[in-house]
């Protein structure tokens, strides 16, 4: 089992970082600044989860994957390591900045895989698949919307399938950083950058921008989204005709980089696996 090492993240951060600024909307910030806070640690991603959601899915053997939702290239690395080289990967988002850098990362591992752009609250791909993954999602799908996404991953699962959906659980609200804590947080990651002499984009300064913007706009999230306890997501799968099959979790563990005063600092993360209702 070969698991994405420092390499692959500091390959993929400055890579990120100019495709964001091409191809990023709203997301901009967070697509731009993800890769290098990864790299420093300031964010785990998929890194803190990988050994159990590689270890289930190996388990479940699928043949098709739908990867629903990714932020990077990490939810597919996951996969590949899972799964033999003929299986069917599919990963779906409404950016192109992750599917792009998904696809860049399928050429370096020597994998096929299909990148599907959409609104999974709206549409999933056709097809059905024998494992869907949404890995930290829930928390960007507004509460209005989250009965509509999970449906369709429902209905995109095929009779025997599997959805395995990681929930982080905050028991607090982000925390907004003042004008002086995102001077602060940022010159934090510029300084741990420097110190493992991860490449600045080319930009500097823009980079600069975007991280600030990130620091500032954290906290706020989207209009309508929020951390849901475990027992809340139960409740939506099943209300889609969802199962729980399977439930485990780990216990609380510090978040990731630097957390400021009043910001939660333990998450809960629990896994799920549900299947279709019989």
């Amino acid at each position: 089992m070969t698991l994405p090492d420092q390499q692959d993240l500091v390959a993929e951060a400055e890579t990120g970082f100019n495709l964001a600024l091409k191809l990023c909307g709203s997301c901009l910030s967070y697509h731009a600044t993800r890769g290098y806070l990864r790299a420093t640690g300031h964010r785990a991603g998929v890194s803190l989860d990988a050994p159990i959601m590689i270890e289930t899915m190996a388990a479940l053997g699928p043949r098709r994957v739908l990867v629903a939702g990714s932020a990077d290239s990490g939810q597919f690395a996951l996969v590949v390591a899972a799964t033999p080289a003929d299986c069917q990967v599919v990963v779906a988002d409404q950016c192109d900045t992750p599917l792009e850098l998904v696809r860049q990362r399928a050429a370096r591992l020597g994998r096929l895989v299909e990148t599907f752009k959409t609104d999974l609250t709206d549409r999933a791909p056709d097809g059905s698949f024998d494992l869907v993954l949404a890995h930290s999602i829930l928390p960007f799908i507004p509460d209005r919307l989250r009965s509509a996404f999970l449906g369709n991953l429902a209905r995109a699962l095929a009779p025997d399938g599997h959805l395995l959906l990681v929930n982080h659980e905050r028991k607090a609200h982000k925390h907004v950083r003042s004008p002086e804590e995102v001077v602060a947080w940022s010159g934090s990651v510029l300084s741990i950058i420097e110190q493992k002499r991860i490449p600045f984009p080319a930009d500097r300064s823009r980079f600069i921008a975007e991280l600030n913007n990130f620091a500032a706009s954290e906290g706020l999230g989207w209009e309508g989204t929020r951390h849901l306890d475990t027992q809340e997501v139960k409740t939506l799968l099943e209300a889609v005709g969802l199962t729980v099959v399977r439930e485990w979790g780990s216990p609380g563990r510090d978040n990731i980089g630097g957390v400021e005063a009043g910001a939660p600092k333990r998450l809960t993360t629990n896994y799920l696996l549900a299947t279709q209702a019989r």
